[in-house]
């Protein structure tokens, strides 16, 4: 392998790529590098695959590299991006400090900058970021947004409204659609529910074309996902967790389920305040790792299913060294003997594979009163990627909910597993006595009358960010009643599941 040249080497790491053999052509990559002929792009391939193998670190490292001269501004921001999806905000903020240096007029950066500074709660910062912004460019409809956002934030909602209104009047834009959900709620929030309903309908009828295709996944996925339960017994799940990988793992796991607007941020923001928990906030590891290709692309139920039963212990311990590995480069420390809170909503519908690798898993599934769930992701979640495309519309977002519930009837009926429902109705009105209900669950020690706070190094990713960012309340509890002429028409699927889910009045 000696004597190549640069070009041979990135020919090589390129073939291997197309074959799917990552980690040589990360071997041929950083051969490359090491060449004074090296370019950007070769940084920066070489931390994409880094980070694809999650090697965060000598990934950022890459991005670094590359961040000289005239490329500072793009080697930047995908460093910014990088760091943002592992919820290290202050390092992305820098990372993007370094791109408005380089490129100081970059409207389009000085949006980024003020969404990150309302992300780490501080809005009085992020203002004049967006207006900056605006002063270059008016017509940045993402900057718009993202200052509507702020004053909302700042309790500035009518100013929000007008700046939106104005915004939406110059005429139709590819981005008006995030205008129209950012409208949505602050309308809410201003109690103008039928105007509220009216901008995010008119946000989906713009995002309908964009949202179609994954939208047809979802319903493909959601007919496989009802399969698989119903395909599996309660033998076979016995028989797995009577038979644990031996791979002496030294902690334990528990798997926070439910369904996205249930109340799991919440709930996993609580929990964390415990020295001896770890909890993940949507790592999406086990969905792209090992739900998406053993579950949702084989071209079968039985396909999949016989895949499922034909693992041997090696690969069994294989799959979970790699989970705890990525995990703990998500974490940025290692899991240790921490009990593992793996928080992932929609974890629902694809119990089946993680309890394959994770027998000796614990189950909570957060409840919440079914409407307000429906409502609340029908309101907050971009229906453009994966099961998110359930958002589209409220009948898709309703059958979503129902689903969750369907299966979570059959996996109590079969799981050998402890499992602990957890009201958030209960937990908002009177949160002490429902977390202690949840450390019991967990084998946890109370916390010391002087327990440190959740450690927030790493910020909260999800859609739910704002909500934990702020004292537990009730206003959400209920909400849906607001929008009972909308949602009632689609609540056939959930009707049948109200007796049992829904919030006693």
């Amino acid at each position: 392998m000696q004597g190549r040249s640069p070009a041979d080497w990135r020919l090589l790491a390129l073939r291997h790529l197309r074959l799917g053999d990552l980690l040589e052509a990360i071997s041929c990559l950083k051969e490359l590098v090491r060449s004074s002929a090296a370019t950007t792009s070769d940084f920066l391939l070489l931390g994409d695959c880094l980070w694809s193998d999650y090697r965060f670190p000598e990934a950022l490292d890459a991005y670094q590299k590359a961040a000289t001269g005239t490329a500072q501004r793009d080697a930047s921001l995908v460093a910014a991006r990088r760091l943002f999806s592992l919820g290290r905000f202050s390092d992305s903020a820098t990372a993007l400090e370094l791109a408005l240096a380089a490129s100081p007029a970059d409207p389009d950066i000085l949006r980024m900058l003020a969404e990150l500074r309302e992300r780490q709660g501080r809005p009085a910062d992020a203002e004049p970021l967006a207006r900056a912004a605006l002063a270059i460019n008016p017509d940045l409809r993402r900057a718009t947004r993202a200052l509507a956002l702020i004053l909302r934030r700042l309790g500035r909602t009518d100013e929000a409204i007008s700046l939106l209104h104005l915004a939406l009047q110059k005429g139709p834009h590819p981005d008006n659609w995030r205008l129209h959900i950012e409208l949505a709620a602050a309308l809410d929030a201003a109690a103008d529910y039928p105007a509220a309903m009216a901008a995010m309908l008119a946000s989906r009828d713009l995002l309908r074309p964009l949202a179609t295709p994954a939208h047809a996944r979802w319903q493909l996925n959601s007919a496989r996902r009802e399969s698989l339960a119903a395909s599996i017994s309660s033998s076979d799940l016995a028989r797995w967790r009577a038979s644990p990988p031996p791979d002496n793992l030294p902690a334990s796991i528990a798997f926070l389920a439910g369904h996205p607007r249930s109340g799991t941020t919440l709930l996993e923001h609580l929990l964390a305040s415990s020295p001896n928990v770890l909890t993940t906030d949507e790592t999406g590891i086990l969905h792209h790792e090992f739900i998406r290709p053993l579950t949702l692309d084989p071209p079968s139920t039985s396909a999949a299913l016989s895949e499922i039963h034909s693992f041997d212990p090696e690969q069994l311990a294989a799959g979970r060294n790699f989970y705890r590995r990525a995990t703990a480069a998500h974490l940025g420390q290692p899991i240790g003997h921490h009990l593992l809170i793996e928080k992932d909503p929609f974890l629902t519908q694809d119990l089946l594979l993680p309890l394959r690798l994770f027998p000796e898993a614990s189950v909570i599934m957060p409840l919440r009163d079914p409407r307000d769930v429906a409502l609340s992701f029908f309101f907050t979640i971009v229906p453009l990627a994966g099961d998110s495309a359930a958002a589209l519309d409220i009948a898709s977002a309703v059958q979503s909910v129902a689903l969750s519930l369907r299966l979570w009837q059959r996996w109590k009926s079969i799981l050998p597993q402890p499992w602990l429902e957890v009201r958030y109705e209960s937990l908002v009105a009177n949160p002490a006595p429902s977390i202690a209900n949840v450390r019991h669950f967990l084998n946890l020690p109370a916390p010391p009358l002087s327990a440190p706070s959740p450690d927030h190094t790493r910020g909260v990713r999800t859609p739910s960010y704002s909500d934990v960012s702020r004292p537990v309340h009730q206003r959400s509890v209920g909400r849906w009643h607001h929008y009972a002429k909308w949602l009632e028409p689609a609540l056939d699927p959930l009707n049948p599941l109200l007796k049992d889910f829904a919030a006693s009045s």
